[in-house]
């Protein structure tokens, strides 16, 4: 197959992993933008190895701030504008620390008695957690998926959803997603276990929750 192997975006002749996400001008410039200090001979001159392992060794130095020293992945992700760079950075933590604060809430119930409750045999359950932050708009689900033993046979990485105004909006993504997710890893016979009275109503009895047709 036949390509155009420059750099679409400053003209290079060798377009290259390391290139595309550290040593292109263009990506330089937005690394510069965001304030990410440079290894002492610059990206442009190392290897794509010895970039990264700068990159995941940067949060060790004390004197570079943890906003500054945790954006990388972003900036490797998106390489769009700044600002976009550190909006989806700071939301990422900010329902990562919502998720931990509701990990405590499940902590509690689970010692007042609300224990889990296996499936029937030959069944599998998946559990989703969901948490909302309504004065940021973000939402933050996973799930974990059981046998009738308890035994853990999958779960997700937290995800995260902005733009969301509602507990139940989040509630909604977060199922939707965990439904997604069983399709996509091909897991059959399973049941979705989720603290959503309104859409378990939706999924059970879609006649008579005809507001949320939609």
């Amino acid at each position: 197959m036949k390509v155009d192997p420059r750099c679409q975006r400053c003209g290079s002749s060798s377009e290259s992993i390391n290139h595309v996400l550290l040593s292109c001008p263009v990506a330089r410039l937005v690394w510069a933008q965001i304030g990410f200090p440079f290894p002492p001979r610059g990206f442009e001159h190392r290897s794509l190895l010895e970039n990264f392992d700068y990159l995941l060794g940067i949060s060790t130095r004390k004197e570079v701030p943890g906003e500054i020293s945790r954006v990388f992945p972003w900036v490797v992700w998106l390489e769009a504008t700044v600002n976009k760079i550190q909006d989806d950075c700071r939301h990422w933590f900010e329902v990562v620390q919502a998720g931990e604060n509701s990990k405590v809430g499940s902590r509690n119930l689970h010692l007042n008695g609300n224990r889990w409750r296996p499936p029937s045999a030959g069944k599998l359950k998946c559990n989703l957690g969901i948490a909302w932050s309504k004065g940021k708009s973000l939402a933050g689900t996973s799930w974990i998926v059981r046998d009738a033993r308890g035994e853990v046979l999958m779960h997700s990485r937290r995800r995260a959803f902005s733009g969301i105004h509602s507990l139940l909006e989040a509630k909604h993504f977060g199922l939707t997603w965990a439904i997604e997710s069983m399709l996509s890893h091909k897991i059959v016979n399973v049941c979705l276990e989720i603290e959503a009275s309104e859409l378990v109503g939706v999924v059970k009895r879609p006649k008579a929750w005809p507001a949320f047709r939609a």
